[in-house]
């Protein structure tokens, strides 16, 4: 699978993220096995699964519920990805710039870490990159 979302191939260590597609047909990628969903089928991505968000496939519109639990703070996340692509202030693929991720992944419970890179190296690094970030004036989440 081609990796066109947001999120590249990510873990997270505490949450299970649940996508239910409503309508639509929804490519994924979980443990590095492609996947597909059809309506009315979902999958679930516990702690430590690396995984790929769903995404459309084909030309219908794809319509997804997903269930995050425990929430923690995840909506600042979303929020975040959200809004900063609202404003011109995202990557051309709707992702938000390097330094700004490290700034807001350092700042939030909902921990994400990117698949395929030693966690621990991640939360070594974090602090460090997110530090340079905040002197570039990103902060946690997006302001308004």
């Amino acid at each position: 699978m081609k990796e066109n979302s947001v999120l590249p191939a990510h873990v997270h260590t505490v949450q299970t993220e649940t996508f239910h597609v409503l309508s639509g047909v929804a490519r994924y990628q979980l443990n590095g096995k492609d996947g597909i969903l059809q309506a009315g089928e979902e999958v679930s991505f516990g702690p430590g699964i690396a995984h790929i968000n769903p995404i459309p496939d084909g030309e219908e519109d794809l319509h997804l519920r997903v269930r995050v639990a425990p929430a923690l703070d995840f909506h600042v996340i979303l929020e975040t990805i959200i809004k900063a692509a609202e404003k011109g202030d995202a990557n051309p693929d709707g992702s938000i710039k390097p330094l700004h991720t490290a700034v807001l992944f350092n700042g939030v419970k909902s921990k994400v870490y990117m698949a395929g890179q030693p966690i621990w190296l991640q939360k070594a690094t974090l602090p460090f990159l997110a530090f340079f970030g905040k002197l570039a004036g990103y902060k946690c989440g997006y302001p308004e």
